[in-house]
């Protein structure tokens, strides 16, 4: 639990045990719900930063298939002179063994010192490196800036003797047909299954109405990286309206936008990925949108929104098996229901659409804070 306003809240799945974040603090349970170690993550990186005074944030973890690793990510730091993205980083698959730390620059576009400070980090991973993308804000309370993308090699990440690490940076992205454009928010690093010479990312259209999602490959990652990216069309989508729940709340939950929240996934060749859209009469409610994509031909080849009239499905995450078998959760409230959590999915062989959703935890209190997260 955090007392903090968003919690952020994020979890991996390793053989034996979850590794559950929330903003202030991380825990390590196993998979009987047994809460085994508990540490805040200002005590956790207490040894990379000296005198840091703020709790770190905007946690990001994943259990790393290839390596049997686990990797997180956070902000930390002083946001306005020298802010980090902290990274730790297990020796095996037992979180309750050993950890490396480290301190790497948020305000560095490579080894170039700005003025800038990394918010909102995403994480993916595929058998070669780490990936982290981030929005870069303008130190003392100024405005957005651009995206950046850092790769981590993983035999620098992984290495025994906890570094010294290096990194390849890619910054101030912008939409690959209207240049003028930059990305309505950052692309999502994937999780990746087999081996590959390239990583791909995936980003919203930054215009009102979307008609294409961005794809973000990243060729040759860890010897001589190169990014490129190209727009596929989807079906037209506007930005979802927050969401409504059982006894109202002021202000509505925030959706924040189509913008994609959780890593596309990456297996024989196809990515899978959700996000919201505005679905229903009128496009008056929020709907979690499942994409497939091939790519070799770099194109889409399932669109499916999935919602009902009266409800808010939201903040969607998919997972595939070896068979291409989907499941997605979400978050889904209604004027009749509290936010809760449900999923649904598809067999491989089914055809185009999903099934009847399922209710995974039923909400049980009004979501009601002063920034409506």
């Amino acid at each position: 639990q955090t007392p903090s306003f968003p919690p952020d809240p994020i979890l991996a799945a390793g053989p034996n045990h979850i590794v559950a974040a929330v903003n202030r603090t991380f825990a390590i349970f196993d998979k009987q719900g047994n809460n085994l170690f508990e540490v805040t993550a200002q005590d956790w990186f207490s040894n990379t930063v000296p005198g840091i005074t703020a709790a770190p944030f905007d946690p990001q973890v994943i259990y790393d298939h290839y390596a049997e690793r686990w990797v997180q990510v956070w902000v930390g730091g002083d946001l306005d002179t020298d802010p980090y993205y902290l990274i730790s980083v297990s020796d095996d698959s037992n979180p309750l063994g050993t950890w490396c730390n480290y301190a790497l620059p948020g305000n560095r576009n490579g080894s170039n010192l700005t003025f800038n400070w990394n918010d909102y980090p995403k994480m993916g991973f595929d058998s070669l490196a780490v990936y982290i993308s981030a929005n870069m804000f303008v130190q003392n309370n100024g405005p957005y800036d651009y995206t950046k993308i850092r790769i981590i090699p993983k035999s620098d990440l992984y290495n025994a003797n906890c570094g010294p690490v290096t990194w390849t940076d890619f910054w101030d992205l912008r939409d690959p047909d209207n240049f003028q454009k930059h990305p309505d928010a950052i692309p999502i690093p994937a999780i990746s299954f087999g081996t590959t010479s390239v990583h791909y990312m995936l980003g919203d259209s930054p215009f009102i109405t979307g008609t294409f999602v961005t794809l973000w490959s990243i060729s040759n990652p860890v010897n001589n990286p190169t990014l490129s990216a190209v727009n596929l069309p989807v079906t037209a989508s506007f930005r979802p309206p927050g969401a409504q729940q059982l006894g109202g709340g002021t202000p509505p939950i925030e959706i924040f936008g189509r913008k994609f929240k959780n890593p596309p996934v990456i297996k024989d060749g196809f990515l899978w990925a959700a996000h919201d859209v505005a679905g229903g009469s009128n496009f008056e409610f929020g709907f979690a949108r499942y994409l497939r994509i091939r790519l070799g031909l770099t194109s889409v080849i399932e669109d499916v929104a999935f919602g009902a009239d009266d409800f808010w499905y939201f903040y969607p995450a998919v997972m595939v098996d070896d068979s291409h078998h989907l499941t997605m959760v979400f978050s889904r409230s209604g004027f009749s229901e509290y936010v809760g959590a449900g999923y649904t999915g598809r067999f491989d062989t089914d055809p185009p659409g999903l099934a009847p959703s399922t209710l995974l935890k039923e909400g049980e209190v009004i979501n009601d804070n002063y920034i409506s997260r």
